[in-house]
């Protein structure tokens, strides 16, 4: 039989390895987002500054929007524009 000391260290393992699984999980999905973000706000070279930095507010606000914890369990085409 297990000690109480090792289902502890047994348990406390499990419980990083959820943590590492998680943390995975939340920086895929806002990985994700910016891409999809990327691909739906861009801007052209040629564009100067303030537009530039509209774009990329407007990119943030987006992430910021769609990146929750409830939003991590569908398919991320529920963002995407509807051709």
């Amino acid at each position: 039989m297990y000690s109480a000391i090792n289902l502890i260290l047994i348990l406390i393992i499990i419980l990083k390895k959820m943590d590492l699984f998680k943390t995975i999980i939340e920086l895929n999905n806002k990985i994700e987002l910016e891409k999809i973000a990327t691909e739906k706000y861009n801007y052209d070279s040629d564009d100067d500054d303030e537009e530039i930095k509209f774009v990329l507010e407007v990119r943030e606000k987006f992430v910021n929007k769609y990146n929750k914890r409830n939003n991590r369990q569908f398919k991320i085409d529920k963002f995407k524009d509807k051709k």
